[in-house]
């Protein structure tokens, strides 16, 4: 059971000396209360001025309705008694002070003295009617004084000072006295007890003295707040006990800790010094700098790259590794991560080209410090690529002679075919009654040869232009592009019977010019094969396989044995007799190498009697483009 104990108060100070804090409360207290005196009092005293201005301007307007008549009267009579029995009667109204009557410059009557200060004065036109007209035969004057005014809102604004003064100190006197008896005595009380709180009477009980409550107030509140924090008190005097126990293991197990670390610092200290050996020993150059550009490590494989030893490069500025002591490695122009190219200038001159791998160094804090420098000497690769740039403009040069001489070529040859065709032609024209049928069949075949000897020469010609022609990628609208080209077969009269389907929305990437011929020559193809069929159909579409759409024309012609496929697209190559099916063997051909100049792929599938369907594929936008620099870079 706890002992409840009265705490005596601290002994320096008295238990009957005026609270500080309840001194504050009835300063306050009287400040506040002054301030809303003033405040009342001052608004009070306005209205009343206002009230007493409003009165003068009252009086004015009762001069002016009610004396202004008769003493325009009385002047216009020259009646100079009535004027002043009148002036007198206005000089008893409320703080009139002056009254007068002026004839022009001239004083008529008056009554009463001017002040000089403290007035409000207003003048009045006295007028009488004389034969129709308005005459203006005198002014009348009159000054109020506000002394009167001024006296009594300061006799008023001392009586409410004064009375609102002794109810606020009366009021302050009742709080201060309250305050003291409801909260200041036990707040002293409270104060010793804490005052002589210890760790050896934390079970004791405060206790007050003071009626017991109905329901509980904020001393309550205390009094079970004491309650609680002796008993957390206790609690916490248990637990720092034990924390004193658990930091001295805790100290034992950090000089354990410390003794780990130390060791797992020599061990990583070893690390890095066998990370630095490796660095030193690779074969490529491995430097760092700082970010005044200076030189701050160096490795063997700098020294084998740029033949200067470490002590000549350290603490140089990077810029004399560059012909010229080009600023190619500035600092504060350098990413985070880089890639270049440049040559470097080993110490004898030499200059060489190196691959530059750049790579930010930071502090713990990512503050940039420098960068470190992994070189490559490239100088074979670079020689080989100036030998491939030499091959590759002496290979164009050669495909222009080819061209030339192709385009020779082809008129030395199309000159004896026209000979031939011609006099076979005129031979039939002018000797055929000589002729028996043998000879006229001759003659047919020699013709038909030579125009079949031309058509290869074009389409020749047509394929070696195919190759070497520069390509310009765009969006290719493939569904109009087909029908476009089935309606031109139409009016040609190739078409025959044969019914075409074309899926719409088809679109590819690539260059319109050469998509025409490659459609151009796949329809040709499949009208061509169908030509023998009834009920020829002919389908062009797109679908998806293996995650890549699939362009396809497919027909139910007369198709061919796979067997022979490897054939389908090589010049001049034909899988049926020129009596079936007549053609050079050009078009699929020249279809193949329009696709691959695409980057895509083409291939059929048939049987024989069932159709062929053939197939290809183009890239997508940024594949194109790919296949476009490279189609260009060997053409």
């Amino acid at each position: 059971m706890s002992n409840p104990i009265t705490a005596p108060a601290p002994t320096d100070t008295p238990t009957r000396r005026i609270s500080p804090l309840a001194r504050r409360l009835v300063v306050a207290t009287i400040a506040a209360s002054t301030a809303v005196a003033l405040l009342a009092t001052t608004f009070q005293l306005y209205l009343d001025y206002r009230r007493d201005l409003g009165q003068i301007e009252a009086t004015f307007r009762q001069v002016s309705q009610t004396y202004l008549p008769s003493i325009a009267n009385a002047l216009w009579a020259t009646n100079r008694e009535e004027v002043q029995v009148a002036l007198d009667g206005l000089k008893q109204l409320p703080d009139v002070q002056y009254v007068a009557v002026r004839e022009e410059a001239t004083l008529w009557a008056e009554t009463g003295h001017r002040a000089a200060t403290r007035v409000q004065n207003r003048d009045y036109p006295l007028t009488h009617q004389f034969r129709d007209q308005l005459l203006t035969i005198g002014t009348l004057s009159i000054s109020v004084n506000m002394d009167g005014v001024y006296r009594r809102l300061l006799e008023k604004f001392w009586v409410i000072l004064i009375s609102n003064g002794i109810k606020t100190f009366l009021v302050a006197g009742f709080m201060f006295w309250l305050f003291h008896w409801v909260i200041t005595r036990h707040l002293q009380k409270i104060a010793g007890f804490a005052a002589q709180l210890g760790s050896e009477n934390l079970d004791q009980t405060l206790r007050l003295d003071r009626p017991k409550q109905s329901t509980p107030d904020e001393f309550d509140q205390v009094l079970e707040g004491f309650q609680l924090m002796q008993s957390n008190l206790k609690n916490a005097l248990e637990a720092l006990k034990l924390d004193i126990l658990a930091r001295e293991r805790v100290e034992e197990e950090l000089r354990q800790l410390n003794v780990h670390l130390e060791q797992r610092v020599a061990d990583r200290t070893r690390l890095l010094q066998e990370q630095a050996r490796i660095i030193d020993e690779i074969h490529d150059a491995v430097i760092s700098i700082d970010m005044q550009g200076n030189i701050s490590s160096w490795n063997l494989g700098a020294e084998r790259l740029f033949a200067y030893p470490a002590l000549e490069a350290l603490g140089r500025n990077v810029c004399f590794l560059f012909p010229e002591g080009e600023a190619v490695l500035d600092v504060h122009h350098l990413q985070d991560e880089q890639e270049m190219e440049s040559p470097i200038q080993r110490k004898n001159g030499e200059i060489l080209y190196a691959h530059l791998s750049l790579s930010a160094l930071r502090t713990q804090e990512k503050t940039l410090r420098g960068f470190a420098c992994y070189a490559i000497d490239i100088s074979a690769r670079k020689q080989a690529q100036a030998l491939a740039d030499r091959r590759a403009t002496e290979l164009e040069a050669s495909n222009r002679e080819l061209e030339a001489f192709s385009y020779s070529v082809s008129h030395d040859l199309r000159a004896p075919l026209r000979s031939i065709d011609g006099f076979s032609l005129a031979l039939i024209e002018d000797f055929g009654g000589q002729l028996d049928p043998a000879g006229h069949e001759y003659l047919h075949r020699i013709r038909r040869a030579a125009q079949r000897m031309g058509l290869l020469i074009d389409n020749m010609l047509r394929l070696a232009r195919i190759t070497r022609t520069s390509m310009h990628y765009t969006h290719v609208d493939m569904t109009s592009l087909a029908t476009t080209i089935a309606a031109d077969l139409q009016q040609t009269k190739i078409l025959s019977a044969a019914s075409i389907q074309v899926q719409p929305g088809l679109s590819a990437y690539g260059d319109q010019a050469l998509m025409r011929i490659v459609m151009e020559n796949l329809l040709e193809n499949a009208i061509k094969f169908t030509s023998k069929t009834s009920q020829a159909q002919i389908d062009i579409g797109a679908e998806m396989q293996m995650d890549r759409l699939v362009y396809y024309v497919c027909d139910n012609g007369a198709g061919f044995d796979m067997v022979y496929a490897s054939k389908l697209f090589g010049a001049f190559q034909r899988l049926h007799r020129e009596e079936e099916f007549p053609g050079t063997g050009i078009g699929l051909a020249t279809v193949k190498r329009i696709i691959r100049r695409h980057g895509g792929d083409i291939w059929a599938e048939s049987a024989v009697g069932k159709g062929t369907t053939f197939f290809f594929t183009l890239p997508s936008s940024q594949l194109a483009d790919a296949a476009y620099q490279y189609d260009n870079a060997n053409t």
